[in-house]
C-alpha cells in the first residue's frame, strides 16, 4: 500500500509511506479538529484520510491600508474564542471599548445584546 498526501489538516508523522494500514496512526493537525481515520479501499491500494476539518481564522480588525475587508470597530482579536475558531463553531464578536456592532451594544470589551 502507498500513502497519498491529501491535505495539510492531517498529522501523518506516525504513518509510513509504504506499509500496512494497521501501522498508520493518523491524527488531526494542530490547526484542525475531528476524528482522523486512515482508510484503504482495496488490498494494495492507496491510503485515504478522513475526519479532520481545518479551523477558521477570525477576521482581522478593520484598517484602511492593511485590512480593508476587516471588521469595523472590532477589538484587536475580533472573536472572544481567539484567532482560530473550530470548524462549525461560532465567533462571538468582541468590540472596541464603547462601540456597537451589528445591533448589539458593547459594554467594556464583550458584546451584549441590546434590551
Amino acid at each position: 500500500m502507498s500513502l497519498s498526501l491529501q491535505s495539510l489538516v492531517f498529522n501523518l508523522t506516525a504513518c509510513a509511506a509504504i506499509g500496512d494500514l494497521s501501522s498508520c496512526s493518523v491524527a488531526c493537525a494542530e490547526h484542525a479538529s475531528g476524528d482522523a481515520t486512515a482508510v484503504c479501499a482495496a488490498e494494495g491500494g492507496t491510503f485515504a484520510f478522513e475526519g479532520c476539518r481545518a479551523h477558521c481564522l477570525a477576521l482581522p480588525r478593520y484598517h484602511p491600508s492593511t485590512h480593508p475587508d476587516g471588521v469595523v470597530q472590532a477589538a484587536e482579536v475580533s472573536c472572544a474564542e481567539g484567532t482560530s475558531i473550530l470548524h462549525g463553531a461560532t465567533c462571538s464578536p468582541v468590540c472596541e471599548e464603547e462601540q456597537s456592532l451589528g445591533g448589539n451594544k458593547c459594554q467594556g470589551r464583550k458584546q451584549n445584546p441590546q434590551e
